[in-house]
């Protein structure tokens, strides 16, 4: 069955002005994607520990998609918009996690 929502999951820190830049790209991002097939998730660290641990956050900003954190420094957007199409048609692929 093919995914047809990737969730993303930001974890932030309300402190952090990077992380309020990212929140504000990623919202827009989501929010023009057509047909709600991008979900996002934005997930306070401090108040969310135990999921960003079981995740692997080390710093914020953090970004998972579909449970997965994304290695090193964030992408920028033309290759997080490359990484949420091949999710969202990946037909072969495993159905996406809710809640990211």
């Amino acid at each position: 069955m093919p995914v047809t929502a990737a969730h993303a999951g930001l974890f932030y820190s309300p402190y952090c002005a990077q992380c309020r830049k990212v929140r504000a790209q990623l919202r827009a991002l989501a929010a023009a994607w057509p047909g709600a097939q991008v979900q996002l998730h934005e997930r306070a660290v401090l108040d969310e520990l135990d999921r960003a641990v079981a995740v692997g956050v080390l710093r914020t900003p953090a970004l998972a998609i579909d449970g997965r954190v994304i290695a090193g420094a964030l992408p920028s957007r033309r290759a997080l918009e490359k990484l949420l199409r091949e999710r969202v048609s990946n037909a072969g692929g495993e159905s996406a996690h809710a809640n990211s």
